[in-house]
């Protein structure tokens, strides 16, 4: 099996040569006339949501078309921000629609919103991850009735809420993905700390990682 640190969501290059990163890239115009040397995924997050968003859903779709982006996102719903949630819904289930076409897995933004994702779910067929996970443990028992969610985690495990605790003590590794999102801690650190709390090994769980990968559809060319 592939021995790398498979870094699942991120805003920047890989930082060592051992890290396989899935980038973060938004609806970057550059993806439509040049190709980094490392996985994208593209969405509409809903912190970016324009007016006229049926336009970026339109440009969402010819990045699909043109570029071979590993995953949707990061996109999904905020319950904390000022854009209408009935605006949010309406793009995300937009982007559902469109992912119809394309069978891509998902990169989840979710802040106070796990509830909705519970009713979103029933719509999407592909993998889910929920990126930077937060929910407590009843949350994550609920979504873990459908078989093909995954929770990642990142510097939240630096220093671990009990909360945390109790959901990183649920969950199985079948069921994870590890992140540094936009803070500069490394990922290595991240996959000590999380092997720390689960009592196994870096080794065990960088295998269990890829195989989630495999299992989730993830495709890192």
């Amino acid at each position: 099996m592939p021995d790398y640190f498979l870094n699942i969501h991120t805003h920047r290059k890989p930082q060592s040569e051992d890290e396989v990163v899935i980038r973060n890239a938004y609806l970057s115009e550059t993806l439509q006339n040049h190709r980094p040397a490392y996985p994208v995924s593209a969405g509409i997050h809903p912190w970016f949501i324009e007016n006229d968003w049926k336009n970026q859903i339109e440009k969402l779709r010819k990045i699909l078309l043109e570029y071979p982006v590993a995953a949707i996102g990061e996109c999904g719903i905020d319950r904390v921000i000022d854009i209408h949630l009935s605006t949010q819904y309406e793009v995300m289930e937009a982007q559902i629609a469109l992912n119809q076409h394309f069978n891509k897995p998902w990169i989840i933004h979710c802040v106070k919103a796990c509830s909705d994702f519970l009713f979103l779910l029933k719509q999407i067929p592909q993998p889910v991850i929920f990126h930077d996970y937060r929910c407590n443990l009843t949350q994550t028992k609920s979504l873990m009735k459908y078989n093909r969610v995954y929770f990642s985690f990142g510097k939240s495990l630096l220093n671990p809420t009990p909360k945390l605790k109790e959901v990183i003590d649920y969950l199985p590794v079948e069921n994870i993905f590890l992140e540094t999102d936009t803070s500069p801690v490394k990922i290595q650190e991240i996959y000590r700390q999380y092997a720390d709390l689960k009592k196994i090994s870096v080794s065990k769980l960088k295998s269990g990682i890829v195989r989630n990968q495999h299992n989730a559809g993830i495709n890192l060319l």
